[in-house]
């Protein structure tokens, strides 16, 4: 035994001599996952706001959040609650109080709900609703306004907030209900009035071709009605000589104005999208002069297949933005036509005013959400700076509802001036119009709802890209039920400070591996899928979408945090490739994403070989073929695997058959074993042996042939003569 083991030993070098190098399966993506920042102070508010607002309503100088919410968990009755910031920043909480409405006789009549002792039945949850930051002698009013689901009643409550509780108390009521309720100083002065409209009727269905509308103005703190009138809503026939039928119309809008006939008093404007019989974007401006309620029509983009944005004022000149076309200045005179006056940008559209009202500069960004910058006009239309987009809003792109927020702020910021979010870039102008851009929070798939507290150091975001943060109120035409949202609140620095490390989202992979030499965002995974380890603020929102769905995406597997470690389990949905990305959007609204092209590795790896049967020594040659990336073993030695899954290498074999065992994992433990059969010096069992046997059969009989054909050799002398035999009698 003793002399047998150096011949062990030698057997073992050689082998390892032929055998290849290992071959590195692949490499896990991250460590551990790498933390995103913390969010001090940030929060999540309880219960889903149908509406939400900022504004003074104490007078104090620093702004309270009002909400309008179900009542207590899945309740289906609307109620109205407050938040404050103390002096000491704390929270205070206060309601929420039942948020009611007026009962019609019809709708008594009908045998629905019986209303309380005071005719009120609760606003129901989706039911038609608005809070809108009305400015009465000089300070902040909230009111809150339905006509619930009938059409009737329109019902006014003015929302305060005294001590620890919240006050609902009737300012008026109307017989009849709206499509719209905008708030507007139309008569110029100092206070706002509530304008309540709709079309064909106080109902929600657009039909016939006028508006009918209802002024309240205060008296007091009640509201009443200071008068009504029903115009034509667009001076325009159908090509066929008929009466227009609004019905054609798309996206009415109603909103406030702005000044921009020259009489006192601010305007009511009402848009359309495109008419389905005329074509064309029409602007109605509703006006109040002597008292008295008037409408004017013009026509912002002529023609169908051009629509136009909702004009921005300032002073007297209106912005308009026509897609595809460009932004445009106008004028429009009381009693005279709208009057092009020059064009300002050939292709994109207005984003918003910045800055203060006599010196605010006009943003102007593409309509596309992949565009271009954002260009910066003075007030005479000159350009004065660009703002790019940001790398970080590269991964929320075309991503439907989870698109980087570009919008105004709304209520602006505490000194008053106005400003506007781009790319995750806060914009606004100084005191003398030059640009102000400080990097920010992108706020992907959600929408600013204003600052509140002391000097607005607390923001308030809404976390749904459709939430309607308006605070002047308005509607659109045939919209459904409203959108509602969970709203967060953080510190104003907090939100006004950008994404960490570009905004990419760098999580713990389990159960998935990167191939070496494959790029940084190649995975592979098993058939159960993989998991993304993440460590996030406290309340945040995670989850990912697949190429599957497409965009706008589709959230999958969302977790919404209460801090710290969440997963995301991805699944494999086939045996293709396909991509993932995963979202991280925090209360301050910041926005993480990071993307991966994903192959499945759902069955075992190919595997084939043949080895050499004239390996002419004991060393016989090996080659095969299998899986790119799947490690192959000889007889548990690794060999080396090329790019394209071919493999070659040597077994040590005597002149006998032996049995050769390979194996080939890939890179998430998928296993195939094949053996083969190898014999040293030359494989005898794979010769051409029928040919060799004809051939060896071939030359014997050759070799007797020849033979046969040379006649007996003479006896050499002195040779003793070979007897005959005879046959003895």
């Amino acid at each position: 035994m003793a002399r047998r083991a150096p011949r062990a030993l030698l057997g073992l070098a050689l082998l390892s001599l032929l055998a290849g190098p290992p071959v590195t399966a692949g490499a896990a993506t991250a460590a551990t996952p790498v933390p995103l920042p913390p969010e001090p102070g940030s929060r999540l508010l309880y219960g889903l706001a149908q509406a939400a607002v900022v504004a003074d309503l104490d007078g104090d100088g620093s702004r309270e959040l009002i909400r309008l919410l179900p009542r207590g968990g899945s309740s289906t009755e609307l109620a109205v609650d407050v938040w404050r910031v103390s002096s000491a920043g704390s929270w205070v909480p206060a309601g929420p109080t039942a948020f009611r409405r007026k009962v019609g006789a019809d709708e008594i009549l009908s045998g629905g709900p019986r209303p309380d002792a005071e005719g009120m039945l609760p606003v129901q949850n989706g039911d038609p609703a608005w809070l809108l930051v009305v400015r009465v002698a000089g300070r902040d009013e909230v009111v809150a306004a339905s006509a619930g689901s009938t059409g009737c009643c329109m019902t006014f409550w003015r929302v305060t907030n005294p001590a620890d509780h919240v006050t609902l108390t009737l300012a008026g009521a109307s017989g009849i209900g709206a499509q719209w309720l905008v708030a507007a100083d139309m008569d110029a002065d100092g206070t706002d009035e509530l304008l309540m409209g709709g079309v064909g009727g106080f109902t929600n269905q657009a039909i016939g071709g006028a508006v009918n509308l209802r002024l309240y103005g205060w008296s007091g703190d009640r509201l009443s009605l200071l008068t009504s009138a029903s115009l034509p809503l667009l001076p325009v026939v159908d090509p066929g000589g008929l009466p227009f039928d609004a019905s054609t119309l798309s996206d009415l809008q109603a909103f406030e104005l702005g000044d921009t006939d020259g009489s006192p008093g601010t305007e009511v404007g009402l848009t359309t999208g495109p008419s389905s019989t005329v074509g064309g974007s029409f602007l109605l401006r509703i006006a109040l002069r002597g008292g008295v309620l008037g409408s004017e029509a013009a026509e912002l983009a002529a023609g169908f297949g051009q629509t136009a944005s909702r004009p921005l004022v300032n002073g007297s000149q209106i912005i308009t933005g026509i897609s595809p076309g460009g932004t445009y200045a106008s004028h429009w005179p009381a009693g005279g036509p709208l009057t092009r006056d020059r064009d300002i940008d050939n292709s994109n559209v207005p984003l918003a005013f910045v800055g203060s009202p006599g010196n605010s500069l006009l943003a102007v960004r593409s309509s596309s959400d992949a565009g271009g910058p954002l260009t910066l006009y003075d007030q005479a239309g000159q350009p004065v700076a660009t703002v790019d987009r940001a790398d970080r809003e590269a991964g929320f792109q075309g991503s439907g509802d989870f698109l980087a927020y570009a919008g105004p702020l709304p209520g602006g910021l505490a000194d008053g001036r106005a400003a506007a979010w781009f790319s995750g870039q806060l914009v606004t102008a100084s005191a003398d119009g030059s640009p102000e851009v400080t990097d920010s929070a992108l706020l992907a798939g959600m929408t600013p709802v204003g600052l509140m507290g002391p000097g607005g150091s607390w923001m308030v975001l809404a976390r749904n890209s459709r939430f309607d943060a308006t605070r002047r109120g308005g509607a659109v035409q045939g919209s459904s039920a409203p959108t509602q949202s969970l709203l967060s609140v953080a510190p104003t620095a907090s939100v006004l400070s950008p994404e960490a490390n570009h905004g990419l989202l760098q999580p713990l992979l389990t159960g998935a591996l990167r191939p070496l030499g494959s790029g940084s965002d190649e995975l592979v995974c098993p058939a159960s899928g993989f998991s993304l380890q993440l460590l996030v603020p406290p309340s945040s929102r995670a989850f990912f979408a697949r190429n599957a769905t497409g965009f706008p995406a589709v959230p999958e597997g969302e977790v919404a945090s209460p801090g710290g470690r969440v997963a995301l389990q991805v699944t494999p949905q086939a045996e293709v490739p396909f991509s993932v990305r995963a979202f991280v959007l925090t209360p301050a609204g910041h926005s993480y994403s990071a993307a991966w092209h994903v192959r499945p590795l759902t069955k075992p790896p190919a595997l084939a070989a043949v080895v050499d049967p004239l390996p002419w020594w004991f060393a016989v040659p090996l080659t095969g073929s299998t899986d790119p990336g799947a490690a192959v073993t000889v007889d548990g030695r690794p060999v080396t695997v090329d790019a394209n899954g071919h493999f070659g290498g040597s077994v040590v074999a005597p002149p006998w058959p032996v049995t050769v065992r390979l194996a080939a994992i890939d890179l998430v433990g998928n296993q195939t074993v094949l053996t083969v059969s190898a014999v040293g010096l030359i494989d005898y069992r794979r010769l051409p042996w029928i040919p060799i046997v004809v051939f060896l059969t071939l030359v014997a009989g050759l070799a007797l042939y020849l033979g046969g054909l040379h006649p007996p050799r003479p006896d050499p002398p002195g040779s003793v003569h070979q007897g005959i035999f005879e046959e003895i009698e």
